[in-house]
């Protein structure tokens, strides 16, 4: 019994930094020790947490979530404003009710469930408008309707859905730059202090964002998708792209879904709460993740295969430079 302790990680594990780790009643302290000490190595953030139900972030989490549901339920906003609102007022990457279509509107509610019971407290009874969800077969993502609609859910989608996202987290912060700063100086700056990164690209991307090529960082104040990947494009290609996302959607030439996509590909999305067409543009670095920016919310690096972008994805376009 003293070697047993829990370690619960944040999806996706590669990117979220904290694990709470569990301490049970009969853990020793060189167990403990010896975990804290894993979790460092791994590069995350060790929190040690009681062995109660939900430990921390689920028992904030899941409660916030009902909140959300009982606030849709007496017509308080809609379900995409009040995602808004906590997108926009809490800076959270996603809202609480998209963020239960991805959980999985069933594993909502056997966690609220479990809540009530094992906490006896009437303040975690889930809203019955979650278990008439539940009850019509609305379940979110995995059954294409939920608080929102979906397309039919792709493999990766099913695949991710085996893991459990149990909290949202934060973009890594960065140096945010003013608009009087010279984004030239600071390209120039970065590519000096980083002539080991073999990708130029990446090395102009930095100094956009701030940051290292990675996800997370923020933008120069003001800058939105069009002027971000304008700058970044001229910048590392010497090539001057159209003003706005829907005019680049018409140059070069269009990339085959399922074709592999290359670094400096212009990637195209829309608004969650938009109509249909491009609505905005980032740009492609390899690995898997793509760069843009918000003129309200700075500027981003983000996988493709992050599982609320993929509903928003349009296309991808190849300019020759």
């Amino acid at each position: 019994p003293d070697k047993v302790i829990g370690m619960h990680f944040f999806n996706p594990p590669p990117i979220m930094p904290l694990i709470e780790v569990v301490r049970a009643s009969e853990t020793s302290e060189e167990t403990f020790v010896a975990v804290i000490a894993l979790a460092e190595r791994l590069g995350k953030t060790p929190i040690p947490v009681a062995n109660s139900p939900g430990f921390v972030a689920n028992r904030i989490l899941f409660p916030m979530i009902n909140e959300a549901i009982y606030a849709l339920a007496e017509g308080v906003a809609s379900a995409a404003d009040i995602d808004r609102v906590l997108v926009l007022g809490a800076s959270h990457p996603l809202g609480p009710l998209a963020l239960a279509d991805f959980v999985g509107l069933d594993v909502t509610l056997d966690i609220l469930d479990s809540f009530a019971r094992r906490f006896d407290n009437a303040k975690y009874r889930p809203c019955p408008l979650l278990r008439e969800m539940v009850d019509r077969g609305e379940l979110g993502r995995k059954t294409g309707q939920g608080f929102f609609s979906y397309p039919r859910p792709s493999m990766l989608y099913l695949l991710l859905l085996s893991s459990l996202l149990t909290a949202c987290g934060s973009i890594r912060p960065a140096p945010r730059y003013t608009d009087s700063t010279d984004a030239g100086a600071v390209v120039r700056e970065l590519e000096l202090r980083r002539r080991a990164t073999p990708n130029r690209l990446a090395r102009v991307v930095d100094g956009y964002l701030g940051i290292p090529y990675k996800w997370g960082g923020t933008t120069r104040a003001g800058m939105d998708c069009s002027a971000f990947t304008r700058a970044i494009f001229r910048e590392t290609y010497g090539v001057e792209l159209p003003r706005t996302s829907k005019q680049m959607y018409g140059v070069g030439r269009a990339i085959p879904q399922g074709q592999d996509l290359k670094p400096g590909d212009l990637v195209f999305f829309k608004n969650t709460y938009s109509g249909p067409g491009v609505s905005h543009v980032g740009i492609y670095l390899g690995e898997g993740r793509f760069a843009h920016a918000s003129s309200s919310k700075g500027g981003t690096i983000t996988p493709l295969n992050n599982p609320y972008f993929q509903p928003r994805y349009i296309g991808a376009r190849r300019v020759e430079r």
